[in-house]
């Protein structure tokens, strides 16, 4: 629960308590506010009017609702948030009113479900989500409130199972590796990692047997062993092993001209390119051989100037320029047809100003625009009929105020604040019935939210307290009678049609 969301709860809490006390104004000193029906709400000291110090809220249940400390009327320090069973459902520590540091939520039963670092409200760090067991699920790092560097997602026995690679929040490549199928065995590529995350050792496998090439790694990531296997049987190849040389090539001086890596007699890696006086002027890329990049480089190895990337056919994937090894100016992205799929400004390293994406049949796919490497001000996405399906305002990388989004089967509007939804959204179908109607606080549902069909009869309602399932959740048939009621607690079923469940 965010600053804004904790002191709309707040003021709501002296308001509906305001009309069980005598004052009209609220005087300095520890007060303790009421529910109509006499229970307490909310208790703690006043300051010049404002609240101040340790703030306690309850539940009508007389449970602890949260409690944390105020100071100069704004969160300060370590809040915490129950359901009405008493369970802690998270930890929010504030400094200046704005969350910063660790920030923790939590399963029904109090194991830790997710926790993440914050500055000043935005994501600086990792955030980490936790299974029931209490093992890691995921890992994301971020920056500047963006996804940045390596991501990864485990299995219950805490195999890394999917490796996703972010660069500005974009994801730039996505590996699928260590599964096992619905019969336990092992298929596809399978890694294992040294503890400085450097890989160790990587192989294919089909059916659980070793099928492909088996490699393994010293920690400083130099290639110890090769080996082939078919069906789990290993293959005696005489080019079984891989052969590891540097191409050199010269001037007549004698003095180097290039240097290339060579694996199996293809170059690959970085191929470097001198002048007559040992300088480095240029560089090209090479993957399995095949030319990936070309473009100058300094005598520290930077990229300078104009760089063109490749895709493995040999088309223009990207092209433009490097300051000191930062992107810089203009960049043009293109799909293997050569139109371009998205274009826009770098300012040292960082996109800056409008950018925009496109379909492969050249029509505008998104138009947005960028604050050093932010998304700031408007933000529009189409789909290839030209269609408008998204449009809002971003600030510093997160969405706020209206958004409204069109999936072609309803339209769907509501408020984002500090990039979290916020307040009431609702959805409309395109005969202009209504399809949805429910509240958000901090991004997680609160309260009821009525879902409906197309001929404006109500299918569900469901209840939320912070993001859980709280309450009674009824559902109708086509004609509105009710078929199903399912009462939970805390994020679990407690009764079904009024039949009590385990």
């Amino acid at each position: 629960m965010g600053y804004k969301s904790s002191l709309i709860i707040l003021f709501l809490l002296f308001q509906m308590s305001g009309f069980g006390q005598t004052d009209s104004i609220i005087t300095d000193g520890y007060k303790v506010f009421y529910y109509p029906n006499g229970k307490k709400s909310s208790e703690g000291k006043f300051v010049n009017g404002k609240p101040e110090g340790v703030w306690k809220s309850y539940y009508e249940n007389e449970k602890l609702k949260s409690e944390g400390e105020r100071k100069n009327n704004q969160p300060e320090g370590l809040w915490k948030f129950y359901s009405d069973a008493g369970v802690l459902v998270s930890e929010y520590n504030y400094s200046n009113g704005k969350k910063n540091g660790l920030q923790r939520t939590f399963y029904a039963d109090g194991k830790l479900k997710t926790e993440e670092q914050l500055k000043d409200n935005i994501r600086e760090g990792w955030f980490k989500e936790y299974g029931e067991n209490g093992k890691v699920i995921s890992e994301t790092p971020f920056k500047n409130g963006v996804e940045e560097g390596v991501a990864k997602e485990y299995a219950e026995d805490g195999r890394i199972v999917t490796i996703t690679h972010y660069s500005e929040g974009y994801v730039k490549n996505v590996e699928r590796i260590n599964r096992i199928d619905k019969f336990g065995l092992k298929q596809g590529v399978w890694k294992t990692f040294y503890p400085n995350e450097k890989i160790k050792s990587e192989a294919q496998y089909l059916d659980d047997k070793l099928n492909g090439f088996y490699k393994e790694y010293s920690e400083e990531g130099t290639l110890t062993k090769n080996e082939k296997y078919k069906n789990g049987e290993p293959v005696v190849e005489k080019q079984n092993t891989v052969k590891l040389e540097l191409e050199r090539n010269f001037y007549p001086n004698g003095k180097i001209k290039s240097i290339a890596n060579v694996i199996d007699g293809k170059k690959e890696g970085t191929e470097k390119f001198y002048d007559e006086n040992g300088k480095v002027t240029s560089a090209k890329v090479y993957k399995d051989n095949k030319l990936a990049g070309e473009g100058i480089m300094d005598d520290n190895y930077q990229k300078q100037g104009w760089w063109k990337y490749f895709y493995d056919d040999g088309t223009l994937r990207a092209e433009g320029e490097y300051k000191n090894g930062k992107k810089t100016g203009n960049w043009k992205y293109f799909f293997k047809n050569n139109n371009v799929q998205q274009t826009g400004n770098y300012e040292n390293g960082l996109p800056q100003g409008e950018w925009k994406w496109y379909f492969e049949n050249g029509s505008l796919r998104r138009d947005e625009t960028y604050d050093k490497g932010k998304e700031n001000g408007i933000s529009n996405e189409y789909n290839d009929s030209l269609q408008l399906i998204a449009t809002g305002k971003y600030i510093e990388g997160n969405k706020e105020g209206l958004w409204k989004y069109n999936n072609g089967e309803y339209i769907a509007e509501g408020e984002y604040r500090d990039g979290r939804k916020f307040g009431m959204w609702h959805q409309t179908y395109r005969n202009g019935k209504q399809a949805f109607a429910g509240k958000y606080s901090d991004g997680l549902e609160e309260g009821e939210h009525l879902y409906y069909n197309e001929n404006g009869k109500l299918r569900e309602i469901r209840n939320y307290q912070h993001g859980m399932r709280n309450g009674i959740w009824k559902t109708y048939d086509d004609n509105g009678n009710l078929i199903l009621t399912v009462q939970y607690n805390a994020d679990k079923e407690t009764r079904i049609d009024n039949i009590r469940v385990n």
